[in-house]
Order: C-alpha cells, then structure tokens, then sequence
C-alpha cells in the first residue's frame, strides 16, 4: 500500500515538474515585450499609485491582490491558455483565439463562487483582454501587472 501511494505522489511530483519547466520561457519578463513599449506600462503603473492618495490601502490588499493576479494569470494564462492554442491549432474567431475563448469563459464561471452571478459573468470581458494580451505578447509579468491593474481600479472605483 506504502509503495503504490509513494509511486503516486511521485508521479504527481514529476508531473508538477514537467508543468513547470515547460512554463519557464514564459515567465521571462523581456520576450516578446518591445523595450519601445515599456513607457506606456510604467506611465499606468504610477497612474494607478494616484490612489494612494485619496483613500489609504493597506498592504495586505495590495499583497493579496498581486497574489491573486499572478496566481490567476499562471494557472489560466501559461498553463491553460497556451495548451488550448496549441491543441486549437490557433484558430481565431474575431481577432479572438478560440483558446482565449475557452480561458475566458472558464475563468467566469470559477468567479461565479466567488462573486454575485452578475459580477462574475463579467469578469468574462476583462479575460478575454487579458488573452488578447497574452496572444500578442507571450509576457506572463504584463498579463500580472494589468490583472492587478484591474483589480485595483475595480475594487477602488467599486466600493467608495
């Protein structure tokens, strides 16, 4: 009983491995990103710190929020996203693959748990931005930041 529940765990071990060496080149914050378009990203970033100065955040929001974004964006982004363009052979449907497609209405219906029915079906347009970003760039950092970019302006905007 011992060795067969070894051999699992080791399996699923290798399995988590493989996932994540096959994740490495994304997680390189300069591929695919053009150093001409960092600019506009870095001019949002301190956008967003403007609000800091009109209602305090405390740093566990912030923390949590960064947590979230790079969690969401790894399991839905690099693993599911780009296995479903693959296995979709990147067809397209509107300027929109249909992997980005399947993310988006997968992500939705797992914050439907998480969030009222209405709010939940619309995380669907901000997932679908986020593939869109995702298809062009292939820059998991990007995909982190704008989440969190999101995140902010919605919980912000949204409850004051």
């Amino acid at each position: 009983m011992e060795i067969k529940y070894f051999s699992l765990l080791r399996k699923f071990f290798e399995t988590l491995k493989t996932i994540f060496c096959e994740s490495i080149p994304y997680l390189n914050p300069s591929k695919n990103f053009p150093k001409k378009e960092y600019y506009i990203f870095f001019i949002a970033f301190l956008l967003g710190f403007i609000g800091i100065f009109f209602e305090p955040v405390y740093k566990e929001q912030w923390i949590r929020l960064i947590w979230v974004a790079f969690i969401e964006e790894y399991i839905f982004r690099v693993l599911l996203q780009e296995n479903l363009l693959l296995l979709t052979k990147k067809k397209y449907f509107f300027y929109v693959s249909k992997a980005n497609s399947l993310t988006s209405i997968i992500f939705a219906f797992l914050h439907l748990f998480t969030h009222s029915f209405f709010m939940g079906i619309l995380t669907f347009f901000p997932s679908i931005m986020l593939g869109l970003v995702w298809d062009k760039y292939k820059n998991f950092y990007l995909c982190v930041f704008l989440h969190w970019w999101y995140n902010i302006c919605f919980f912000y905007f949204s409850f004051n």
